[in-house]
């Protein structure tokens, strides 16, 4: 499986979290996309593209104080 690495940017530094899409989803950034009202039963993005902007496009407090984007 691919792994892919994610900065999150905000007002106290930027952090980076390295994984598979599904890690990704269900183990880093799960309750950020629920909070953002896609609930416990959202359809999963399957690319990272997909899932940054879910994770940009929020409306949940950590999307609109955070920047996602894939480190290449």
């Amino acid at each position: 499986m691919k792994e892919y690495t994610i900065a999150a940017t905000s007002r106290s530094g930027t952090r980076k979290y390295t994984g598979t899409i599904d890690y990704l989803i269900d183990k880093v950034f799960g309750y950020t996309l629920e909070c953002n009202g896609m609930g416990t039963e959202f359809k999963r993005p399957k690319t990272i593209k997909a899932l940054l902007n879910r994770l940009n496009g929020g409306c949940s407090y950590w999307s609109m104080n955070t920047v996602y984007e894939q480190v290449k």
